[in-house]
């Protein structure tokens, strides 16, 4: 298995799901996260972990090396065993341009607009946004966490649907969203609790794999730094910064999702225009 430059891993989660034949060694197929595999579809337990390190100057000539050998006895147990990778080098986050992108024409006038329009029109995100997440929370490291969870099951979720998911699975967990106590919770109380989140059940696996990661790795806290954050499973540059500036009061960058990403090129504030959220917030450098 070997990583390119060319390739994009946002994050460093990846899924041993079967073992590749090589002529001199058997080494793990990896899966990004977000391909569909059995672990993330099926619920199963977690396997044991594998640490490996890719080197920051990758190219298609360099290849994973095992940190740790497999405990199989035979070949055939080694073929059929499931192991879970992490890639433990952290993936640097441009956080702003080289160079300042030049400000749109009559820029102001637009913004001034909208923020003239949002003033006189109330939506969801205003009383049911990732900032309520904390309020309910008195012990700092679980207003930080609470505020990651409620960023990570929102995706392609409605506001008002995340926010009422977060109040169930606070209840769910014992009245109290902490690492240890999602950790030590029923996965099927969590299922019934953002069960009307969409993707709820892959979204339960990358929080359980990244509940461990801030319990093992981080003292069971949010990192405070945007590569940090997105090395954790299902966690990308977009959360990060909203992360950050809610739980941490740190604004490092901009956070943009697909409304940003739409409104910003039908404004034309990009030329030429941007295809997705991340060359968004990255244009002419990325």
């Amino acid at each position: 298995m070997i990583f390119s430059n060319s390739d994009v891993f946002i994050k460093t989660e990846c899924i041993c799901t079967s073992w590749v034949d090589s002529p001199s060694e058997r080494i793990p197929r990896l899966h990004h996260p977000h391909e569909s595999t059995d672990a993330s579809s099926s619920g199963s337990a977690l396997w044991p972990s594998k640490r490996v390190k890719v080197s920051s100057d990758a190219d298609t000539s360099s290849s994973i090396k095992e940190a740790e050998s497999a405990s199989s006895t035979t070949p055939k147990a080694e073929h059929q065993s499931k192991a879970r990778v992490v890639v433990t080098e952290l993936l640097h986050i441009r956080n702003a341009l080289d160079v300042p992108h030049p400000a749109p024409a009559r820029w102001r006038e637009a913004y001034d607009a909208i923020k003239e329009m949002r003033a006189r029109t109330p939506a969801p995100i205003d009383t049911m946004g990732c900032q309520q997440a904390q309020l309910d929370e008195k012990d700092p490291k679980n207003q930080r966490f609470s505020t990651l969870v409620w960023l990570m099951l929102s995706l392609q979720t409605k506001d008002e649907v995340t926010n009422a998911a977060v109040i169930e699975l606070r209840e769910a967990v014992g009245g109290c969203l902490s690492v240890d106590a999602f950790l030590q919770a029923s996965k099927y109380d969590i299922y019934d609790a953002i069960y009307k989140v969409r993707f709820w059940k892959r979204k339960t696996h990358y929080i359980t794999l990244t509940a461990e990661r801030l319990r093992d790795d981080f003292d069971s806290d949010v990192p405070k730094t945007v590569d940090e954050l997105c090395s954790l499973p299902g966690v990308g540059p977009k959360i990060a910064f909203f992360t950050l500036q809610v739980a941490w009061k740190l604004n490092v960058g901009i956070g943009v999702d697909m409304h940003v990403h739409r409104i910003t090129n039908r404004l034309g504030w990009h030329v030429p225009q941007t295809e997705m959220p991340e060359q968004t917030r990255c244009v002419r450098t990325c």
